[in-house]
């Protein structure tokens, strides 16, 4: 999502509670817009119902592909593996520190 992003609109086609959370990654405004308050212009501009029912189709494929791509098998040459096997040599002992409340 981005700027001048819309959210919700299968609800709104599908005259159904959006079931999706949302979450804001920066400072952002949000309008709501009551179905009620958009009807009349829709009525007046229908073209608009096929433009959200095109975003609402688009973002579907964009999630069904998402949900059936297959995982990356992780090189068991590459980093991960490496730390896997060395990741002993990493381990630090913790002493007591002026964190540590003596029991």
């Amino acid at each position: 999502m981005g700027p001048g992003e819309l959210l919700g609109e299968t609800g709104f086609l599908d005259a159904t509670p959006t079931v999706a959370r949302f979450c804001a990654y920066t400072d952002c405004m949000i309008y709501r817009i009551d179905k009620a308050d958009l009807e009349p212009w829709l009525a007046e501009h229908p073209e608009l119902i096929g433009a959200l029912a095109g975003l609402a189709k688009f973002r579907a494929k964009a999630r069904a592909a998402m949900l059936e791509a297959k995982p990356v098998v992780a090189d068991a040459n590459g980093f991960l593996g490496w730390l896997r096997k060395n990741v002993r040599r990493f381990e630090v002992t913790r002493g007591q520190g002026p964190d540590d409340k003596k029991r």
